[in-house]
């Protein structure tokens, strides 16, 4: 089985041509902004697996949306049983209201405002301050990680179901959103799990979400009446499109 952190990393050695130098920084650290650059895909790849569940929410849905081509630069990404389910508890747990929140109306602003073209993750890096002090803290790529931190590695490599969503919650609780959503990602990328059959890819998990959405939509009279049609219609013809 392909480590989703390696999946990354040859996607980024694909998309990417040519190496960068090591710069120190000014705690001493060496830290190649090769390095940094793969970190922000990997946030890239969570916001993209994050996207192809809350485009299909309700609250979504009753807007005019134009087609999320964002989700192209990863319809390859492979996901993880793992990585669905840890994705589906945060939208579904109340105390992860405000970073699902945070995370939709970023995708919001890029599916609904014809001026914004950005990825919603190169949003969020773009509005980030100390983003390469906090990515280099948070990644693990510091000699010295501050203490706030270091709670971070205990999920890492490990099966979705010893992952305890409340105590995760309670530790990130005093961190900022944007802190929070950097750690959801650097776990997101590390989790394992042994379902090797259940792996589906970004556009296979978008298929799958639009069938089931579609037809919750018409067997139910009431949930179309919250709905805009047109945009079922027209992330199906995004799907078909999609290279």
């Amino acid at each position: 089985m392909i480590l989703r952190e390696e999946k990354v990393n040859n996607w980024f050695e694909r998309k990417v041509s040519g190496k960068t130098n090591s710069s120190t920084i000014s705690n001493g650290t060496n830290f190649s902004h090769e390095a940094l650059a793969q970190d922000e895909q990997s946030i890239g790849v969570f916001f993209a697996a994050f996207s192809v569940q809350v485009l299909f929410q309700v609250k979504l849905l009753q807007f005019k949306l134009k087609e999320p081509k964002f989700l192209d630069l990863f319809n390859d990404i492979v996901l993880f049983a793992s990585q669905r389910i840890f994705i589906n508890k945060l939208l579904h747990d109340e105390k992860y209201k405000l970073i699902t929140q945070y995370i939709r109306d970023l995708i919001r602003r890029n599916s609904i405002d014809p001026k914004i073209t950005k990825q919603p993750y190169i949003l969020f890096l773009s509005e980030l301050n100390n983003k390469s002090f906090l990515i280099r803290q948070i990644f693990g790529h510091s000699s010295q990680v501050l203490p706030k931190y270091t709670f971070i590695n205990k999920y890492l490599e490990i099966d979705i179901t010893k992952v305890n969503i409340d105590m995760l919650f309670r530790e990130m609780e005093n961190l900022s959103i944007e802190e929070q959503v950097l750690c959801l990602s650097r776990i997101f990328i590390k989790l394992q799990d042994q379902y090797v059959d259940k792996q589906k890819t970004i556009k296979q998990s978008f298929e799958e979400n639009l069938k089931r959405t579609k037809e919750e939509l018409m067997n139910n009279q009431e949930s179309r009446k919250n709905v805009n049609m047109k945009n079922i219609d027209m992330l199906e013809e995004f799907y078909k499109n999609w290279n």
